[in-house]
């Protein structure tokens, strides 16, 4: 959760700023992650160096490196689904917006005028022009903000952050919308012919990944995919490794990680010149 246990400034940013300054970190965190042999092959034993880019500043400041909540489009078949499937998406309780945004989506999920049909062919043709248009009414899902994405030339690795809060939806507007689900779609999205997975770090267990939970898991948040595409997603999930372990692993003191965001300091003032 946000406040004093904050994932991303007391877990996520302070390993991983540390993990960089290590020689052959990404191998040694790899060979502690469950499915990463079985998923990348040798590759985990030589997965490369750090894409440059992603160790430099964030482009808008709030993190230390360009490689923390980093910034991933929504699913364009996803907001596709939204549209064309109002009666599966709730209302989000006590949020409010524009008269004009409220008046759209209340067309497109209760039928009230103009129509459900009007505000259904409004959306599709915005998403098929503006796909990744940060605002609009159709807009059911957010930008993504990944907790760290790893970058090599031979892979691409979305990393889920987590210590006291458990795995949420990634949408107000669709609560089925897991977290580990977009970070799976994210890191398909960015390989570009790269091997490709995501990660759960965690204070304690979470999902280890047993097929029947995760395929549950995968049913209910990406019903835009065919089957296959959602067994695809499930073999690329790497596993759930704790915090201590991943410490044990790269060689860094888990008790010199933050207990609480007391005393850090602002984003982007901590990141190292590699």
């Amino acid at each position: 959760m946000a406040g004093r246990f904050d994932s991303s400034l007391t877990r996520v940013q302070p390993f991983f700023e540390a993990a960089f300054q290590r020689e052959g970190w990404l191998a040694a965190l790899l060979s502690a992650v469950p499915r990463a042999r079985a998923l990348f092959g040798e590759v985990a034993d030589r997965p490369g160096d750090m894409l440059p880019a992603f160790l430099g500043a964030h482009p808008t400041g709030k993190a230390p490196r360009a490689c923390f909540e980093f910034g991933v489009a929504p699913d364009k078949r996803f907001l596709r689904w939204c549209a064309c499937h109002p009666e599966r998406l709730a209302w989000p309780p006590g949020l409010s917006y524009s008269e004009q945004t409220t008046r759209s989506r209340r067309a497109l999920l209760y039928d009230e005028p103009p129509g459900r049909d009007v505000a259904q062919d409004e959306a599709l043709r915005h998403i098929d022009a503006n796909p990744t248009t940060k605002s609009g009414w159709w807009r059911f899902e957010g930008v993504s903000q990944i907790d760290c994405v790893i970058q090599t030339e031979k892979l691409v690795i979305t990393v889920e952050g987590k210590r006291t809060e458990p795995l949420s939806a990634a949408t107000d507007w669709y609560p089925q919308r897991s977290q580990l689900v977009r970070n799976l779609e994210a890191a398909r999205q960015l390989a570009k012919g790269r091997a490709w997975g995501t990660l759960l770090l965690s204070e304690h267990p979470v999902l280890d990944g047993q097929p029947d939970e995760l395929a549950a898991i995968l049913d209910a948040a990406a019903p835009q995919l065919e089957e296959a595409e959602r067994a695809e997603l499930q073999r690329a999930y790497l596993g759930n490794v704790t915090w201590a372990d991943a410490c044990d692993a790269v060689g860094i003191d888990f008790d010199a990680l933050p207990d609480t965001t007391a005393g850090l300091k602002p984003a982007g003032s901590s990141a190292a010149e590699l």
